[in-house]
């Protein structure tokens, strides 16, 4: 859980609205257009270097002013010439200070969001006043128009969007390294982000000093040719099976139906189950009116608190304990800290132990404290949603499905919370740590980029438990409860070192 009381920012101003600081630098003007434009080389490499290694908390640098002076340099000498006219020294000057300006933006935003981060000399070091901002602003906004021409770029996406890759294509190495280094999604920067910037800025300081440069190695046409010649043998195999008579062309069609039952059952299965979770986890998990929980009696309750209040006893002990593992527990009592820290001490962990304890709730203790779904869990989820299994099955078979739609349509309904039981416990941890731990095909899985979506979409929920409930992603947008991770969220996220 991080910071119940944060605000989210739907739509911020182009890159955030910033509060302004105590102090500030001197604000240089900012070019026109019309500027005479020279190029500098690498005479400026030392500003966006100073700049990072600025942004280490023990630093003494002084960032805003140091930020304003890269902004002034990449607007009136860093390379804002015609393509035609830049050379290959402007063009790495160019993506060398937009990643350094970008990255001191980002920080900035985060110091706002997550002031106790930061010490105060250090939220004075980083967050520019209005007069500041407006500045960086337009070097960055410029430095989007020439580097990615044609490309629309605006509010967030100028601080969360990485260059293009035919951008980054046309410079040397080194600074195509600090882009990734810093703005950057690979697997190795997500694991080893110090050891990528370190040797990302080792590189552009010997490019500073006049060293050579190492070219991008090109890319190996392996891949688009191995591609082509699987395609290719998929279509000559199946024109030998119809030609030899081994498949006919009857045939192909039952085949072809068959399959498209069964994906059509799983679709229609995963839209199911996906919206199930995001109504039980939001109505359920999260009910807010629970008769002996909410100290203010609703005039109006929920239809879950009125179930609760009319059911027989073993029920409403049901859905308390699911909202006391889960919303109680899991959301207020664990990850208080931060998104991966489940107790910040000893002491913590030994009174929730206690707490638990003597509530006879030992189960909680053995499925992670809300980290897993227990087998009591999984059963409670499946006879929830039973309903709405059985409905979406009488509607299709109405329309003429057949078995096999109800076989594709039993893969994600059975398999998702069994899915859950497992994979929710690592979108809570470091990467280095959920890849250790994980299995070998949940690691696979932890790896790719649906992973990665549903990690940041479940850091938002902690960020604010009325929005985003689903890890099977899809019902949340249909009932309007998704939201994307802001820029400090993002940054956030990237602090803590989650696969995100």
């Amino acid at each position: 859980m991080v910071n119940k009381g944060m605000i989210i920012q739907s739509a911020p101003r182009f890159p955030t609205g910033f509060a302004p600081s105590k102090t500030s630098a001197p604000v240089p003007s900012a070019p026109g257009d019309s500027a005479t434009l020279s190029s500098t080389g690498r005479d400026g490499w030392h500003q966006a270097i100073d700049l990072i290694r600025g942004l280490d908390a023990n630093s003494n640098t002084p960032l805003v002013a140091l930020a304003q002076q890269l902004a002034s340099a990449q607007q009136s000498d860093g390379g804002w010439k015609e393509s035609a006219r830049a050379t290959a020294s402007d063009r790495d000057s160019s993506v060398l200070n937009h990643v350094a300006l970008c990255t001191l933006l980002r920080r900035a935003v985060h110091a706002r969001e997550y002031r106790n981060r930061y010490t105060p000399e250090n939220r004075t070091r980083l967050i520019p006043d209005e007069a500041q901002t407006k500045v960086l602003e337009q070097a960055l906004s410029k430095s989007w128009s020439y580097l990615a021409p044609g490309k629309k770029v605006a509010g967030q996406e100028a601080l969360l969007a990485p260059l293009p890759a035919k951008i980054l294509q046309t410079v040397s190495q080194t600074p195509a390294d600090f882009h990734e280094a810093l703005l950057g999604s690979s697997l190795k920067v997500r694991l080893e982000p110090q050891e990528c910037l370190a040797t990302a800025l080792q590189s552009a300081e010997e490019g500073a000093r006049g060293e050579a440069l190492p070219a991008q190695p090109p890319k190996s046409p392996l891949p688009k040719i191995m591609t082509a010649a699987a395609v290719g043998a998929i279509g000559l195999g199946a024109a030998a099976a119809l030609q030899t008579g081994l498949l006919s062309g009857a045939g192909l069609i039952l085949a072809g139906a068959a399959v498209a039952q069964v994906v059509a059952g799983m679709a229609t299965g995963w839209m199911v189950a996906s919206m199930d979770e995001s109504v039980i986890h939001d109505k359920v998990a999260h009910v807010k009116d629970l008769p002996g929980v909410s100290p203010i009696a609703n005039p109006n309750p929920s239809l879950v608190s009125r179930v609760a209040s009319l059911s027989p006893k073993f029920l409403g002990k049901m859905l308390h304990n699911s909202w006391f593992g889960h919303t109680k527990i899991h959301h207020y009592r664990t990850f208080v800290k931060d998104h991966v820290t489940q107790f910040r001490n000893e002491d913590e962990h030994a009174k929730v132990d206690q707490y638990l304890l003597k509530q006879g709730r030992e189960d909680l203790i053995d499925e992670e404290y809300g980290a897993t779904l227990g087998w009591k869990g999984y059963v409670m989820f499946q006879a929830v949603a039973a309903p709405s299994y059985a409905l979406a099955l009488g509607a299709a078979a109405l329309l003429g499905a057949g078995p096999l739609f109800a076989v594709g349509f039993a893969l994600p309904t059975a398999a998702y919370p069994l899915f859950s039981k497992e994979y929710h416990r690592y979108t809570h941890k470091p990467a280095k740590e959920a890849l250790a731990t994980a299995s070998y095909p949940m690691a696979q899985f932890l790896k790719t980029p649906m992973s990665r979506f549903i990690t940041r979409h479940h850091f938002m929920h902690h960020v604010d438990d009325t929005i985003n409930f689903n890890l099977m992603p899809g019902a949340d947008y249909v009932r309007g409860k998704a939201v994307k991770p802001t820029v400090a969220h993002q940054e956030e996220l990237r602090r803590l070192g989650v696969l995100h």
